[in-house]
C-alpha cells in the first residue's frame, strides 16, 4: 500500500487550520514501534504541497483558465436568446429574468 493510499500525502482543512494556529499541520505523525523507538511517518507540509502540485498542478491551472473562459464564451453565445426571453417575460408581466 502506498503512502498516498494510506492518506499520508493529503492535507485536510483541519490540518491547515491546525498549522495556522501554531500546530504541525498534522502531516507528520509519530508512530511507536515494538522496540519502544518512535518513527515518523508521512511527509512534511512542504513535501506534501510539492507532491500535490506535481500530481495535480496541470489540472489546477487548466481549471483556473478554462472554467472562466468557458463561462465567458457561454454568456456571449447565449446573450441574445436570453435578452429575447427576458423581453418576452417582461411583456407577459412575469417578474422573472433569465
Amino acid at each position: 500500500m502506498s503512502k498516498d493510499a494510506m492518506g499520508m500525502n493529503q492535507i485536510t482543512a483541519r490540518e491547515l487550520f491546525s498549522g495556522i494556529s501554531g500546530g504541525s499541520f498534522g502531516t507528520t505523525t509519530a508512530v511507536k514501534q515494538l522496540g519502544g523507538k518512535v518513527a515518523l511517518a508521512g511527509n512534511s507540509f512542504g513535501d506534501t504541497v510539492k507532491n500535490n502540485l506535481t500530481e495535480n498542478g496541470g489540472q489546477m491551472v487548466a481549471s483556473l483558465i478554462l472554467i472562466p473562459a468557458g463561462f465567458k464564451v457561454f454568456n456571449k453565445l447565449t446573450s441574445k436568446p436570453r435578452s429575447m426571453a427576458n423581453r418576452a417575460l417582461k411583456m407577459s408581466g412575469l417578474p422573472v429574468r433569465v
